[in-house]
C-alpha cells in the first residue's frame, strides 16, 4: 500500500506554530484559544514583508516536499495496481483458472504439500511407522463402520420388502372374501326379482277380476232391460255367475 503524504502547510500555520506559546503565555493563564489566535492574527497582519519571508520560505520548502512525496506515492500506487493486475492477467502457459484467488490457493496448497513431504522425510523412522500404523487402523475403523451401515440399510431394505408382500397377500385375500360375497349379492337379487314377478302375477290377477265384475254387471243390467227373456237364457246365467264366482275364489 502506498505511503499517505502529509498535507502542505502555510506560512501563517509556521507562523502561528512558533508563536502561539509565546503569544498565550504573554496573555496571561486562563486566555481562551480564540483570543489567543485573535491576538496572534493581529500580529500577523501587522508584520511587514521583510519579516513574513523566513515563513514564506518554509511554506515554499514544503511545498517542494509534498510534490516530492506524492510522485514517489503515486508511483508505488501504479506499481501495485499493475501487480493486481498482472495477477488477475492469464500469462503465457496458464490458463483463466489460474489467476487471482484461485492461483495462490494453488500456491498455498503446493507449500503446504512440500512442507508435509519435508517434515515426513525428517521425520524419526518408528515415529513414522508409528503414525502410519495408526491411520490404517483409523482406515479400517471407518470401513468396518461404513459396512455395519450398508448392512444395516439392507436389513431394513428387506423388512420393508417382506411388509409390501404381506400387505399385497392382505389385499388380494380381502379380493378374494369380497369375489366370495359376490354369490350373496346374486341370490338377494335373484329374490328381489322373484318378488317382483309375484307382484305381477297378483296384479294381473286383480286386473282379471275386476274385469269379470265389470261383465257381470253389463249382463245384469242387459237382464234387468230384457226381461220378456226365456228360461233358458237365465240358466244360462246362472252357470256364468257360479263360474264366476269360482274363479274368483281360486
Amino acid at each position: 500500500m502506498a505511503p499517505s503524504v502529509a498535507r502542505t502547510r502555510t506560512s501563517f500555520q509556521f507562523f502561528q506554530a512558533e508563536n502561539l506559546g509565546i503569544v498565550k503565555k504573554e496573555m496571561g493563564a486562563g486566555t481562551s484559544m480564540g483570543a489567543a489566535m485573535t491576538e496572534l492574527s493581529a500580529r500577523w497582519k501587522s508584520m511587514s514583508d521583510t519579516a513574513r519571508a523566513p515563513y514564506f520560505e518554509m511554506e515554499e520548502q514544503d511545498r517542494q516536499r509534498y510534490m516530492k512525496e506524492s510522485a514517489i506515492a503515486d508511483a508505488e500506487a501504479a506499481a501495485e495496481q499493475r501487480a493486481r493486475r498482472d495477477k488477475l492477467t492469464a500469462k503465457e502457459g496458464e490458463s483463466s483458472s489460474m489467476r487471482g484467488a484461485r492461483a495462490r490457493v494453488e500456491k498455498e496448497r503446493e507449500h503446504k504439500k512440500k512442507t508435509k513431504m519435508r517434515r515426513i522425510a525428517e521425520m524419526d523412522p518408528e515415529k513414522l511407522a508409528e503414525r502410519r500404523r495408526i491411520k490404517e487402523q483409523k482406515d479400517a475403523e471407518t470401513r468396518e463402520r461404513q459396512r455395519r451401515r450398508e448392512e444395516k440399510e439392507k436389513a431394513v431394505a428387506e423388512r420393508h420388502r417382506k411388509l409390501d408382500k404381506a400387505e399385497s397377500v392382505k389385499a388380494s385375500k380381502r379380493l378374494e372374501y369380497l369375489l366370495k360375497q359376490s354369490s350373496i349379492f346374486s341370490k338377494m337379487k335373484m329374490g328381489i326379482q322373484h318378488n317382483n314377478s309375484e307382484g305381477g302375477k297378483k296384479e294381473d290377477a286383480s286386473k282379471s277380476v275386476s274385469h269379470h265384475r265389470q261383465g257381470q254387471a253389463g249382463k245384469i243390467g242387459k237382464k234387468t232391460s230384457g226381461s220378456d227373456v226365456g228360461g233358458d237364457d237365465d240358466d244360462d246365467d246362472d252357470e256364468e255367475e257360479e263360474e264366476h264366482v269360482f274363479l274368483t275364489k281360486q
